[in-house]
């Protein structure tokens, strides 16, 4: 199964739903399944943008990330490339 890494918290908003588009420089004709592996690193610029998320996952993701919760150099769970 293939799999794309992303950094945190950006892997877990796709995970819960919150994120629905990921953007990359380099196109990909694949559709279908992969799973998502959380990097080893917190997307440090994430504190800016998740004030513009409305909802319960973002306030719960920005404490997580202030408090280091997130899992990192992880598989945390699969999307469809539709």
């Amino acid at each position: 199964m293939k799999a794309i890494t992303i950094k945190q918290p950006w892997a877990q908003l796709i995970c819960e739903g919150v994120k629905d588009i990921e953007n990359r420089t380099w196109p990909t004709k694949f559709r279908g399944r992969v799973l998502i592996h959380a990097g080893v690193k917190i997307d440090e610029n994430t504190i800016d943008s998740i004030g513009r998320i409305n909802g319960e996952i973002a306030r719960k993701t920005w404490f997580d990330v202030n408090d280091k919760k997130f899992s990192l150099g992880a598989i945390i769970g699969s999307v469809e490339i539709v």
